[in-house]
């Protein structure tokens, strides 16, 4: 039977970095990024708690998802980093665990997604069509274990659950993606992809600012062998 976990407290410990202007931290899967029907604590309700101050939401991830999300604690600096997700000049590397070993073992990806609101789904198509959206990736295999294995993926763009919806179009369903074809769930409703990497130009000063989030604390992530060190 599947555990959901409520949080109902910021951690210090999920801080990757924080200045005057932003924060960036290290979002557990079991939390939503900002307010859904579940009505449990979103991370930008902990973030602002522990902050003080009127945050800004730059970007998302799916509740499921763990990994680097960034606030701005005023506008001054949020203005700056949405125009840089906009004009896709930040990096963002995820890690995907999958069952599938994917053909080749690595390749860029190009579909044109169709957002479905009312099954909250994306379909991928290899055609451009009305209310399709190009969406790129990079993917490429880079560690495995005894069941499963590991895609390091690069995003090109930012679409509507992309990673998920692009890897099942491939036959590579990432492990408790129920929704995009896996064939279970994982017992804390969790999916295995973490946005590990995230590169940004400080919205200020402009200075590089790169931040790899941890694992989550679960043996499946720590399995792999060979594992590559540098993101």
């Amino acid at each position: 039977m599947s555990e959901k976990k409520i949080i109902t407290e910021f951690d210090k410990d999920w801080i990757l970095y924080e200045d005057r202007d932003i924060i960036i931290v290290n979002k557990l899967n079991s939390i939503p990024v900002q307010n859904d029907k579940s009505n449990d604590p979103s991370l930008y309700f902990l973030v602002q708690k522990y902050c003080g101050c009127d945050l800004q939401l730059i970007h998302r991830l799916d509740r499921p998802v763990s990994g680097a999300v960034i606030f701005a604690k005023n506008l001054k600096a949020a203005i700056p980093l949405f125009l840089q997700f906009e004009q896709r000049s930040v990096q963002k590397n995820y890690y995907a665990i999958v069952e599938t070993v994917p053909e080749p073992t690595q390749d860029l990806l190009i579909h044109y997604l169709e957002k479905k609101s009312s099954f909250n789904r994306s379909i991928p198509h290899l055609e451009n069509g009305p209310k399709r959206k190009k969406a790129i990736l990079n993917y490429e295999l880079i560690g495995t274990n005894e069941q499963f294995h590991l895609l390091k993926i690069v995003l090109h763009t930012g679409r509507h659950h992309q990673i998920r919806a692009q890897l099942q179009a491939i036959g590579c369903s990432i492990k408790g993606d129920t929704k995009y074809g896996y064939k279970r769930s994982n017992r804390d409703r969790s999916i295995n992809l973490h946005a590990r990497f995230l590169r940004i130009a400080h919205p200020i000063t402009r200075k590089e600012i790169s931040v790899i989030a941890p694992f989550p604390n679960l043996s499946i992530w720590s399995s792999f062998k060979p594992w590559k060190k540098n993101e």
